[in-house]
């Protein structure tokens, strides 16, 4: 992504269409009105999120937004990396969101090793399988949140605003 302070961004690679399916976008400026969104009320404070997705197209679009939203980005695209990413620094993250369905390592994985190493770690599962059983054992055993694909960055940066400010 490119934006000068008073341009509008354009996005030079395959996006999400709502972050659910892939559609091409060839330079496609993000509309004034979303790309204004795209600034953050106040600074996020240093706070670090983890997006674990195995979709290159998904980590690149969201860790792109949190980046502008002044959240500090690392990006897993399995889940042995984001554990290993996690085991580095398990108090450095305000926030992990996690795909649910990752080859190897899967997100229902991922997060019990998680809460072994940070028991209250925040959390954010997405995922388009929201009646699938693995979701709703999940969902039983407290402590994590789902977003359903595909979603809208507006979604994305309420939830986060609410919980990390």
């Amino acid at each position: 992504m490119d934006a000068g302070p008073a341009q509008a961004a354009e996005v030079h690679a395959a996006a999400p269409a709502a972050l659910g399916q892939i559609a091409s976008i060839p330079s496609a400026p993000i509309p004034p009105a979303v790309h204004s969104s795209l600034r953050p009320a106040a600074p996020a404070a240093g706070r670090s999120i983890m997006i674990a997705d195995d979709d290159r197209v998904v980590r690149y679009v969201v860790g792109q937004m949190l980046s502008r939203l002044g959240y500090q980005v690392e990006c897993a695209e399995d889940g042995y990396k984001a554990r290993e990413l996690f085991e580095a620094g398990p108090d450095s993250f305000g926030l992990v969101i996690i795909d649910l369905t990752m080859p190897g390592m899967n997100g229902s994985e991922l997060i019990s090793h998680l809460r072994e190493l940070r028991p209250g770690q925040q959390i954010l599962v997405t995922t388009g399988h929201t009646d699938s059983e693995q979701v709703q054992e999940l969902l039983k055993s407290g402590g994590i949140e789902i977003l359903t694909k595909p979603f809208n960055f507006e979604d994305l940066q309420a939830w986060i605003s609410q919980r990390l400010g």
